[in-house]
């Protein structure tokens, strides 16, 4: 596996992962959502799998509380347009 060395980087993995019907490149539904696996990537799954050195630290944003739980304003900024394709009109997305 390469070095995750960006935020880039990190969404790109986590827009192919499996999803839950267990099938790659579901679509994640909503940034608040993308912000939320971001975080969770970082706290959970990188310590769990020792991917430390895998992961670089810069690929991951500085996350703060918020009123709707971690937030950052680095990975709100994400997804760029022309990183992936959006698409609108998921009202209530993220409360799925």
């Amino acid at each position: 596996m390469g070095k995750i060395a960006s935020l880039k980087d990190l969404i790109m993995v986590l827009l192919y992962a499996k999803g839950q019907s267990g099938n790659a490149a579901e679509p994640i539904r909503g940034r608040v959502r993308l912000m939320k696996m971001i975080f969770l990537f970082d706290k959970e799954i990188r310590k769990s799998f020792n991917l430390k050195t895998a992961v670089a630290k810069e690929a991951l944003p500085n996350f703060e509380p918020f009123d709707y739980g971690p937030y950052s304003h680095l990975a709100r900024l994400w997804p760029r347009p022309g990183l992936v394709l959006t698409q609108q009109g998921w009202r209530n997305s993220d409360s799925h």
